[in-house]
């Protein structure tokens, strides 16, 4: 599992390389749509996230990728395809629970609120959708050899990747 996290990480990297989030939601921004900020609010916010590359993201300990409050919700495509390596990367390094795994996850084919979310994932390349996807796979089967195996993340993940992202599993998968 170590080796594969490892090439899994390079690949995060390359995937997403040169991402920005010029003219979308910010991180802080977000949680001004979460509490219906007005527009000066919503500004200021964006002046908070000083960040130029997601990569920077990975090793700071001051954001907080737990999308409580704010967070992969409340952003726009490009946003959300800025902060998903980041938060990726750093689930993969810590397995700390950024919640990005719960959020990966859509409503069903049908669903009120699926429309959402797919737009929100409508700036992913193939190649980021392949590396978003084995991410998720590679969460799945982290989570079987786990301690709770039988437990919600595990049912979460497995809903994931049925309901949406193994549509992007490259024949390796």
């Amino acid at each position: 599992m170590e080796a594969r996290k490892k090439a899994l990480i390079a690949e995060v990297y390359a995937a997403f390389e040169g991402v920005s989030r010029e003219g979308g939601v910010s991180w802080s921004q977000a949680y001004v749509v979460d509490n219906y900020g007005d527009e000066n609010s919503y500004a200021a916010a964006g002046q908070e996230d000083v960040d130029n590359q997601w990569e920077e993201l990975v090793s700071d300990e001051s954001w907080l990728a737990d999308g409580i409050g704010g967070g992969f919700a409340f952003l726009d495509p490009i946003g959300f395809r800025y902060y998903l390596p980041a938060a990726m990367i750093r689930e993969l390094n810590e397995h700390a629970s950024s919640g990005i795994e719960r959020y990966l996850n859509l409503p069903p084919r049908g669903a009120k609120g699926r429309d959402s979310h797919l737009k929100q994932r409508a700036l992913l390349n193939e190649r980021q959708g392949r590396c978003t996807a084995a991410f998720v796979r590679f969460a799945i089967d982290r989570e079987k050899n786990s301690d709770n195996p039988e437990g919600e993340l595990l049912r979460i993940l497995e809903f994931a990747w049925e309901n949406y992202w193994c549509e992007f599993a490259d024949d390796s998968e």
